[in-house]
Order: C-alpha cells, then sequence, then structure tokens
C-alpha cells in the first residue's frame, strides 16, 4: 500500500480550502470543491488506517516479547503465617542477586495488585515432545500476556532455546528432567514496565495458580482496609 505522507494530506486539505473559498466567491463550480474534500478525506483515511496497523503491529510485538527475567518460585512446604501475601506459600530462589529476590519482585507484585480484577488461570498445553507434568502447565496472568506465555513455554522446551535470560529459569530442567531436577514449582516472568505490559506465572499445579492469585487478593484486601 502507498502511504501518503502527512505532507500531501496537508496539501490535499489546503487545495480543497481554496477551492471551496473559490466556490463561495463564484469563481468555480461547487463540484470542484466536494472533489477535492473527498480526496483529501481519502487520503487522510488511509494514513489513518496505516497508523493503526503500525500501532497494533507495535501492539503484538510488545505482549509477545519475552520478558528480560524469569524468577524461580517454590511452594513452601508449610505457610509461613507470618506474611499476609504471596509469600506465605511461596518463597522465592536465590539466582545471585539479591535485588531479584527482594527489590524488583515487590515492584512487579504492585503491578499484579494493580491489575488484580484482570488476572485468569489458563492451562497451557506443553508441546506434543514433553509428556511430564501431564502435558501441561498453568498460567495466571491478563490474557493479554498469555501469548507470551505460550511463546515461552514453547521455546524452553523446543530442541534449542532461542532465549536467552538474565539467570537461567531452569523450566526446561523441571519438565525435560535429567541427573539433576531443580526444586522450582513456578515462573514469574517480570515485566519490561511498558504501559501494555504486565508480569505473569506459571506453575506446575492449578492449585498453585489458585494460592498465588488468592495471595494477591489478599494485598488487595489489605490496602482496601488500609
Amino acid at each position: 500500500m502507498d502511504v501518503p505522507t502527512h505532507e500531501q494530506v496537508q496539501s490535499a486539505y489546503t487545495v480543497y480550502q481554496r477551492l471551496l473559498s473559490s466556490a463561495r466567491r463564484g469563481e468555480c463550480s461547487w463540484c470542484f470543491s466536494d472533489q477535492a474534500l473527498r480526496k483529501a478525506v481519502a487520503l487522510h483515511n488511509k494514513r489513518a488506517a496505516w497508523k493503526l496497523s503500525k500501532a497494533e503491529e507495535q501492539m503484538d510485538k510488545e505482549t509477545i516479547a519475552q520478558p528480560y527475567l524469569v524468577q524461580r518460585l517454590r511452594r513452601r512446604g508449610t505457610p509461613n503465617m507470618t506474611y499476609a501475601g504471596i509469600y506465605r506459600d511461596f518463597e522465592l530462589e536465590y539466582m545471585g542477586s539479591a535485588e531479584f529476590e527482594f527489590g524488583t519482585a515487590n515492584a512487579q507484585l504492585t503491578q499484579m495488585v494493580l491489575c488484580c480484577d484482570e488476572l485468569k488461570i489458563e492451562e497451557v498445553k506443553l508441546p506434543s515432545n514433553v509428556t511430564t507434568n501431564e502435558g501441561v502447565v498453568w498460567y495466571l496472568g491478563r490474557i493479554e500476556q498469555l501469548p507470551q506465555a505460550k511463546a515461552f513455554v514453547e521455546d524452553q522446551l523446543g530442541p534449542t532455546p532461542s532465549v536467552r535470560f538474565q539467570e537461567r529459569p531452569e523450566f526446561r530442567d523441571v519438565l525435560i528432567p535429567g541427573k539433576w531436577v531443580p526444586r522450582a514449582t513456578g515462573w514469574w516472568a517480570y515485566s519490561s514496565y511498558s504501559r501494555l505490559q504486565r508480569p505473569w506465572v506459571l506453575f506446575l499445579t492449578h492449585a498453585d495458580a489458585v494460592l498465588f492469585l488468592d495471595g494477591v487478593r489478599r494485598y488487595v484486601t489489605k490496602l482496601a482496609g488500609s
């Protein structure tokens, strides 16, 4: 598609204005100004459609783009009742930098609290070559980020994972176990703070996804009562 430039659209509207003025003075037929207006509107609509398609394309890229870090989670054997939210039932695995576990995690949790009403639990099927965990994992997050989570699963469980993260998520090691099997039971994808992004989490079990969501909701209840 030949996309008209901003200058071409403005020029078409200028021509229309001149012909409209001439028609009002009786110097030319009204049909000329009508034709000029239709041309200007057509150019405007064509450029507007192009801009919209580019915006949607960018949104799709941001939705599919992989997170910069996937924080490993572990379900506690016994709930720690000193915590009110997600940390009652889950602990964060140390991944080489305290800022991941104690700084960034709270900022990501805040994002999930802010969009709590939009969080959904969805089943994500594993590739056919993976038969562990009954062939599924469980997604918790906004529906808009579900394609991103599915892309993560496909990539990490493919023949050769192509996406490299700041720290190893060990997702593959759990679902395609070898001699050593990590203890992670969940994977918390940190968002890039884009206006379109929100964190999401994958779990081995549906029950863990429900527990995590309940933990987020407890924060919301606590904030509402403060």
